[in-house]
């Protein structure tokens, strides 16, 4: 299974490289990076600098989350073991949580190289709908759906989410600064948040604009 946004535009040869790295890793999971289009700016960038994570991505992803969904194909085999693809009470999150559930048991391969086209806009979904995402960041904390993962991997996940939430919100840098010191309450949280620092200073200055 592939998936396309409304937004995103695929390069001509994406599904060949990801039936290749599929066909060649054992994977179940392929995904890419991609280019940022950004409509204000007429700019084109990629994504991340930084390489992308394969094989077991669990842990990984729960803090970083690098995966853009039209560049995502999932293979039958997989898809068959969980219930979806998609929780129909996300339409924000929906990809983030059905990609760790995937990662709970199998195994992901990636290009480096973009292959997909991501238009950056004012409209997007994603950038519109901050209350939405904050009701479905509440639901999927609560969801039943992460039980099979562990209590280490559901916390990153959770507080990932939050901290991605409060950087999207609509409020002023103080605002933003203080909330994120309301997390450092919790010590468990101190190598997430350095972890998150570290990849974003890496992959900037073009991540910096999705929490702008």
């Amino acid at each position: 299974m592939a998936f396309l946004d409304s937004d995103d535009l695929w390069s001509a040869d994406k599904l060949d490289v990801a039936k290749s790295s599929l066909e060649s890793s054992g994977a179940s999971v392929f995904f890419s990076n991609f280019t940022v289009w950004d409509f204000a700016a007429d700019s084109k960038q990629p994504a991340y600098r930084t390489a992308l994570p394969k094989g077991n991505v669990l842990d990984i992803i729960a803090v970083n989350y690098p995966i853009a969904i039209s560049s995502v194909v999932i293979a039958r085999s997989a898809l068959a073991k969980i219930n979806g693809p998609f929780d129909e009470r996300f339409t924000i999150i929906g990809d983030f949580d059905l990609m760790l559930h995937l990662a709970t048991s199998e195994e992901f391969v990636n290009s480096n190289v973009p292959l997909v086209t991501y238009r950056h806009h004012a409209g997007n979904l994603s950038h519109t709908a901050r209350a939405r995402r904050r009701s479905e960041v509440a639901i999927w904390r609560d969801s039943k759906r992460i039980g099979a993962m562990s209590n280490s991997v559901i916390f990153n996940a959770q507080t990932s989410l939050e901290i991605d939430l409060i950087l999207s919100d609509n409020k002023s840098s103080l605002n933003k600064l203080l909330r994120l010191l309301g997390l450092t309450k919790n010590p468990a949280s101190w190598s997430l948040m350095a972890s998150k620092l570290v990849w974003w200073l890496s992959n900037r200055p073009l991540l910096a604009k999705f929490f702008s």
